[in-house]
């Protein structure tokens, strides 16, 4: 099993610095969603809701792990700004949308080159210095927060009308991340408290000096979408407005490829973010950022599980080991220990070999790995499960769960055919079929075709023959079956009788039935 996901209530009074965002399971929206939990998942249909309160589109849709909030406000038209969800191509499933429009024009299909709504908001003065331009309609969500690793970082997509053709133009709308607070300066205002000015983090991933701000000056190929491409691997062409019915999903022309912004911070320390978007010159064509659901997070030790056999996601005796990596944010100087305590139905040397109740990331590394083997006892027991509780915040007891599932390993065996009798000349279908063991199967069959590796097969033997298959199961256990296959030979009739008088010297045609070819003897 995977480690815990969560999503987030907020609750209805807040107390002392900020509003602790209360963690459930997973399990328990599920309930509430219309989502199939299958290979692939099944999304809505694309749906914006827009005017959400500026409170609730953070704690509860932006904010993720390890981050606690405060002094949350919004400036600008209710209807830029928004939350969105479902089916669409811009490679986020759900979150925030911050607009210098309004958020509902984002919805396809992509029907308009120039779809505009002027909200009626001013700029904003930090964009202003960003773009070096005027600016309109303002969008900007801001507030304060409190990170509980050394990093804090965010996923986001960059969309707008402007696409293509004012590509490298002074039309271009202008958006911006700007963070401010402990050992951060930059040229951008920052609010009373943070002295040092802030900095824009929506920069490409490039490791330039200086950093290039993500912008569709920077990001686009060319105004008519065969270039000159700048950065263009980040860019995502969505039509001009006049092929709706391939463009079904998002009314932006183009938008960025997804995006990471992230900052390092010191831990418990407190942060300010102001996210925003804006028109520039003029009010017309709509942009808008994208911010992933829960992406906004700051844990300062993550877990994830990795399998001896990938496709188990399980840990089974005589089969499969689970690894469990804890990774902390950053390289430290010092060798870093991880604290945990183990729970659930598994014994500890019991059930699994023993483990020590804390692991050591060494200098230097950011992450070290915990093996979960199962004892192979040979004794039929019920799936049992590992617990293992650690810290997730370099400020307070903050804790995680990862749960490990153990098994024991299914009995293995084939179920084959019964021994086959045909006539010469004749094929037959024989079958092996597996139960038991970790899927998938391997079919390896003596038939002599490479082409028979399912557990059904159709031979034509000439003579009598032992088919032999051996089936090796995901963890590399195999066993083995032979049928056989009697290949009976042609019995020929002579259609005269068995006995035939006739006189000496005369002639009679004789003719047989049966085999396919004959030898004569009189």
């Amino acid at each position: 099993m995977k480690r815990n996901y969560y999503f987030y209530l907020i609750p209805l009074t807040c107390r002392g610095f900020s509003c602790r965002v209360l963690r459930l399971p997973v399990f328990f929206l599920f309930a509430f969603l219309l989502f199939n939990n299958s290979e692939a998942q099944i999304l809505p249909e694309y749906t914006v809701v827009e005017g959400v309160d500026p409170v609730t589109l953070v704690q509860q849709y932006l904010i993720g792990e390890g981050v606690e909030t405060s002094n949350i406000t919004y400036t600008g038209n209710d209807l830029s700004r928004g939350r969105f969800f479902g089916e669409s191509n811009i490679g986020v499933d759900a979150g925030v949308l911050l607009t210098s429009g309004r958020a509902q024009n984002s919805k396809g299909p992509n029907n308009s080159g120039s779809k505009s709504f002027d909200s009626g908001s001013p700029g904003d003065v930090a964009l202003n210095q960003l773009s070096g331009s005027n600016t309109l309609d303002a969008c900007v969500l801001e507030f304060d927060f409190v990170p509980q690793s050394s990093l804090v970082e965010f996923k986001y997509v960059f969309a707008s009308e402007e696409y293509p053709e004012y590509a490298n133009s002074s039309y271009n709308d202008v958006f911006g991340f700007f963070i401010s607070g402990p050992g951060i300066a930059g040229p951008y205002p920052a609010p009373p408290g943070f002295p040092d000015g802030a900095k824009n983090i929506a920069i490409l991933p490039e490791l330039t000096s200086p950093p290039v701000y993500v912008s569709i000056n920077n990001i686009n190929n060319g105004t008519s979408n065969n270039g000159p491409c700048e950065y263009c691997q980040y860019y995502v062409n969505n039509g001009i407005g006049n092929n709706p019915t391939v463009d079904k999903y998002i009314q932006y022309d183009g938008f960025t490829t997804v995006l990471v912004a992230r900052a390092n911070v010191i831990p418990c320390q407190t942060y300010h973010i102001k996210l925003s978007v804006a028109d520039i010159s003029d009010r017309s064509y709509d942009s808008g950022v994208f911010l992933e659901a829960n992406s906004f997070s700051s844990v300062g030790v993550q877990s994830s599980l990795t399998f001896t056999h990938a496709v188990v996601d399980t840990a089974v005796e005589n089969c499969n080991t689970a690894s469990l990596r804890f990774r902390i944010d950053n390289v430290r100087s010092e060798p870093f220990i991880i604290h945990y305590d183990l729970g659930g139905t598994a014994l500890n040397g019991v059930d699994y070999e023993q483990i020590p109740d804390s692991v050591i990331i060494p200098t230097g590394q950011q992450e070290v790995f915990v093996d979960i083997i199962p004892i192979v006892d040979d004794l039929p027991e019920p799936t049992k499960v590992v617990e293992i509780i650690y810290n997730t915040s370099f400020c307070e007891y903050i804790p995680d769960t990862a749960l490990i599932w153990i098994k024991d390993y299914p009995q293995f065996e084939l179920l084959p055919s019964n021994p086959q009798s045909i006539e010469c000349g004749q094929s037959v279908f024989i079958r092996a079929g597996a139960n038991g063991g970790i899927e998938p199967w391997d079919y390896l069959w003596n038939s002599g075709n490479p082409a028979d590796t399912t557990d059904i097969i159709e031979v034509f033997p000439l003579v009598s023959t032992d088919y032999i298959v051996e089936v090796t199961d995901v963890c590399g256990n195999s066993v083995e079956a032979v049928i056989p296959v009697e290949v009976r030979g042609p019995v020929a009739v002579i259609s005269q009788g068995d006995e035939i008088n006739i006189c000496l010297y005369d002639d009679i045609d004789l003719s047989v039935e049966g085999g396919t070819s004959w030898l004569w003897s009189t």
